[in-house]
């Protein structure tokens, strides 16, 4: 069985506490010690200016102070980014990011191979809704990047400006990629859209039906999907942006995912150490 992602061959395609569950560090960032932390993370990252940040810091005088011990606790991951189009604009957007981003991110380290991603007591969820997804007779394919519902997409939220990046790559579809999920009639049930390097890649849309018949099934295949296709490309880390403030039901799905909340230490790929 392949989950409705066809023929494998086919395809052109590990954060917080060691050996805890990643829910377990999603639920901490949801308790009342880190709380201050999310509502910082939601309300002052738009805090422009160093006077409106000191006032900012003055009305809100607990954030700080928690957001710090939250950037301490972290851990730090590291992103190799290649000098292709793709690395260069990751490399500068995470270097440039201030300390009130650093924190916001979640990474997945990906496996060798599919197996393994889908292998263990910790990717239960994902092998349920694959099988539920394959009843109902869903599928998965790589398609061509609607630049419409992406512009429309990016427009806001923490990717907002992000296209106008995009726009000044030369080729954006050979950086861009995307999927999509259809149901037994060929509709279009879910799309998701990645920016792919070389080694690292950063998932900007995941978007599934607002059906609960099909909704988790669509979700949960076409995450899988993306992550097979990544891994046979080479990518080794899969990154989502701006979770700390994210609402707890998406912070859930991003554990039974394997997420893990981290800080990023992005470094290009010339300036990392050659292993032997």
């Amino acid at each position: 069985m392949h989950y409705g992602l066809g023929d494998p061959t086919g395809w052109e395609i590990t954060c917080m506490l060691a050996g805890h569950h990643p829910a377990d560090d999603w639920a901490a960032l949801d308790s009342a010690r880190y709380y201050a932390s999310a509502r910082l993370g939601m309300r002052g990252w738009h805090v422009g200016g160093a006077g409106r940040r000191l006032l900012f810091a003055l009305i809100h005088p607990h954030l700080v102070p928690a957001y710090y011990r939250l950037l301490r606790r972290l851990p730090v991951e590291t992103v190799v980014l290649s000098a292709l189009p793709a690395g260069k604009l990751l490399y500068n957007r995470w270097k440039r990011q201030s300390w009130r981003r650093s924190a916001s991110h979640a990474c997945l380290p990906l496996p060798s191979d599919t197996e393994s991603y889908l292998r263990g007591r910790h990717r239960q969820a994902v092998r349920t809704n694959l099988h539920r997804a394959d009843k109902i007779r869903l599928t998965c394919r790589p398609v061509p990047t609607n630049w419409d519902i992406t512009r429309h997409a990016l427009q806001s939220g923490p990717f907002a400006g992000l296209m106008k990046e995009l726009d000044q790559i030369e080729q954006p579809d050979s950086a861009v990629k995307s999927w999509a999920v259809f149901d037994s009639g060929g509709r279009v049930l879910g799309r998701a859209v990645v920016l792919v390097d070389e080694r690292t890649a950063v998932l900007l849309l995941l978007h599934g039906p607002t059906d609960l018949g099909v909704a988790h099934q669509t979700r949960y295949l076409l995450h899988t999907a993306v992550v097979a296709d990544l891994i046979r490309r080479g990518v080794r880390n899969l990154v989502v942006e701006s979770i700390l403030g994210a609402p707890p039901g998406l912070k859930y799905f991003a554990a039974r995912l394997g997420y893990r909340a981290c800080r990023l230490h992005a470094v290009s790929a010339r300036a990392a150490p050659v292993l032997s």
